[in-house]
């Protein structure tokens, strides 16, 4: 009997417009209503979760930051786990930093390190190499409006020694280019570094977080401090950052019909794409036990 469902989020619960289908909303509050816990694990901010939840009216607890981070149903951070000062100076000196779009998720805002002028011309380049470059899906409007939030959530500071002056402390650092080499070849070389976890939610990007940190970790002990058995979960994902989930011992390991290869030889299990509203087929599927 399946009592928890986990799902990434882009590529996943989410469609090409970043958006939640009808049917996957219907779904979740379906299943809520029966007493299976639903989670959010991302590798979104909690306010990136909320932008897309919150017209949906799902309640949840979310795992955010690639297991970085765990919020209750309420948005009370549970649990964090901290990059090493000294490890985001030794990742900052291996790579030219104006060459490339750097996030840095703390406990508290997203800090870059462009200044607010130039703020949309990066957010439009950075927001071109998520669905492989098509962004034909989305609309104009809602693009604008999506820079216009990004650019007004951002802190904006001068370098990374200001961050932690300021009394944040890094969760998650996000390195996006649009030249998929240049990317491989950092997330090859990062890779070999055993006190950090090397994850990407696109081919475009490299997303590194502390080593205890990883969504199938994460995962695994938010089920456990729940006494749920691992046979008992169902979990989604698409991307390089759901290797670390879909590997591991849960029930079900899902891949979507648009996952990589990777993630689709990992799973167990096969469903439709994040655009058929793969989650809620799966589903229904097999917790409700309903072929249509």
């Amino acid at each position: 009997m399946i009592k928890l469902v986990a799902v990434d989020l882009d590529g996943t619960f989410l469609n090409n417009r970043r958006e939640v289908s009808k049917k996957n909303i219907e779904m979740i509050k379906k299943i809520q209503a029966m007493g299976i816990k639903f989670v959010a694990n991302t590798g979104r901010t909690y306010e990136g979760v909320q932008y897309v939840l919150d017209p949906t009216q799902i309640q949840c607890d979310c795992i955010c930051m690639n297991g970085g981070a765990v919020y209750d149903t309420e948005g009370k951070l549970m649990k964090a786990s901290y990059m090493d000062p000294a490890q985001v100076k030794d990742i900052l000196n291996c790579i030219n930093q104006k060459e490339y779009f750097i996030e840095f998720n703390t406990q508290a805002r997203t800090c870059v390190t462009i200044s607010k002028e130039n703020a949309e011309q990066f957010i439009r380049g950075w927001m071109a190499l998520y669905n492989n470059g098509d962004t034909s899906s989305i609309d104009e409007a809602k693009i604008v409006s999506d820079i216009k939030r990004l650019k007004n959530s951002f802190l904006y500071v001068k370098d990374i020694d200001e961050i932690y002056q300021k009394g944040h402390k890094i969760i998650k650092i996000t390195i996006s280019h649009k030249d998929r080499d240049k990317i491989q070849k950092l997330r090859e070389k990062f890779s070999q570094n055993p006190k950090i976890s090397v994850a990407a939610s696109f081919h475009t990007n490299i997303e590194i977080t502390d080593v205890n940190a990883d969504k199938g970790s994460a995962l695994e002990t938010f089920v456990a401090k729940r006494n749920i058995k691992m046979e008992e979960v169902m979990a989604f994902g698409d991307s390089l950052n759901d290797y670390s989930m879909l590997k591991r011992e849960f029930g079900y390991t899902v891949a979507m019909g648009n996952a990589i290869d990777k993630i689709k030889n990992t799973a167990k299990y096969q469903t439709k794409t994040n655009e058929e509203d793969g989650v809620a087929y799966f589903i229904n599927k097999i917790v409700l036990n309903n072929e249509s």
